[in-house]
């Protein structure tokens, strides 16, 4: 006579060994086209590269109106070799701008800014437009 946990036992390790049925998983509600244009003007690299370029554009500009830093220079000849004659010198130099070349300069800066803001509304607009057309062919 065959023992019952001789035919227990192996069908236990049987049956926890073999995986579950998958459960059945609800799938995630449509989003809508206005969430999915959300996400991609958020998120997309073209329009965080377009961003980065803008600013980068005010920044310039704001540079562009200010004096350049001063330079600085310092000379020694000598120091350390054992002879007594030393020299040092050191100098302080500063640009002054010609007349007007910082306002011209400031003036094409800003005309940079305005361009790279263009850009960066038309990389959106383009993207929405991408996202429009392949949202209603995924619904067609």
């Amino acid at each position: 006579m065959i023992r019952l946990s001789a035919i227990v036992l192996p069908l236990a390790v049987v049956l926890l060994a073999t995986p579950s049925p998958a459960r059945a998983q609800t799938p995630a509600p449509p989003q809508t086209l206005t969430q999915l244009e959300s996400q991609a003007l958020s998120a997309h690299p073209a329009i965080q590269a377009a961003v980065a370029g803008a600013d980068a554009a005010v920044s310039a500009g704001e540079q562009a109106s200010r004096w350049d830093n001063p330079h600085l220079a310092g000379v020694a000849e000598g120091v350390g070799t054992g002879r007594r004659a030393v020299f040092t010198g050191g100098q302080v130099e500063q640009a002054i701008p010609i007349s007007g070349q910082y306002a011209r300069r400031a003036t094409a800066a800003r005309a940079s800014a305005e361009v790279a803001a263009r850009r960066v509304d038309r990389v959106r607009r383009e993207l929405s437009r991408t996202i429009r057309v392949a949202y209603v062919h995924v619904l067609a």
